[in-house]
């Protein structure tokens, strides 16, 4: 089993779109077992890939902060194969109380060990900010996606998080060898991008995944209640995102 999270302390970046369906990319068109844990407090994710709330009453809150295993809090989501642990607005102010426990930074790492032989993949989606909650997304996965926009605001704080990756791999998860960034939302037809897209390729100090091309289809999938591709593999953005989730799992490290 290996475990990627998404994460990005700027929002607006695509984390949740991509992530969830990234998710489904694995699930539906590759055959994977995978389960989605949604830490972000908005719980948009447990939105986009389908969760039903009636069925799944137990959050990402009561595993992290009441002890409750996870096996507990693992639901289905729209697409075969594809589970969800749902996320929780109590996990905003959750964090605070997370940051009390002694080797907090490791509760999500310990709990998604009781499942490491039901599944292929585990999908964090972590919120947007730099928290104890998000600490626990990056010591528990093998691999971190960096989602950006090509623009100069989105690109003005990715030293900050390059900083937190960095911290968290020096002080708790060693074994963090697969860092990867993600250009979402690409505009082929606009040449500061273009230019922005050039210089990242020759300097950046990640490996860039294929970009994510500009399409109605990102915002589109919002109102789908599923991943995009469970409905609609064939269109050019299912196709996109299959070569990201193809690149990314055939470089994560063994």
């Amino acid at each position: 089993m290996k475990t990627i999270t998404f994460f990005n302390n700027k929002g607006g970046v695509g984390k949740t779109t991509t992530s969830v369906n990234i998710a489904g990319v694995l699930s539906v068109m590759m055959g994977k077992r995978v389960l989605f844990v949604d830490l972000d407090g908005q719980a948009n994710g447990t939105l986009l890939i389908g969760a039903e709330e009636e069925e799944i009453s137990t959050t990402i809150f009561d595993v992290l902060l009441n002890g409750v295993p996870i096996t507990e809090a693992i639901g289905k989501s729209s697409v075969e194969g594809l589970d969800v642990v749902k996320g929780s607005k109590l996990i905003y102010r959750g964090s605070d109380r997370l940051a009390q426990i002694g080797e907090n930074e490791f509760k999500l790492r310990d709990s998604i060990s009781d499942v490491y032989s039901e599944y292929d993949y585990v999908i964090i989606d972590c919120p947007s900010d730099i928290n104890s909650v998000t600490r626990n997304a990056l010591t528990a996965c093998d691999a971190c996606v960096i989602p950006i926009m090509l623009d100069r605001l989105s690109l003005k704080g990715f030293s900050e998080v390059v900083g937190e990756v960095v911290d968290i791999v020096n002080n708790y998860n060693s074994t963090l060898a697969n860092i990867f960034v993600l250009a979402n939302a690409f505009d082929q037809t606009s040449p500061d991008e273009a230019n922005i897209l050039k210089q990242w390729s020759e300097n950046a100090p990640y490996p860039l995944l294929p970009v994510i091309k500009k399409t109605k289809w990102a915002k589109k999938s919002q109102f789908l209640n599923c991943p995009v591709v469970a409905k609609y593999k064939n269109i050019p953005f299912s196709k996109n995102l299959f070569e990201v989730a193809e690149t990314l799992i055939n470089n994560i490290e063994i």
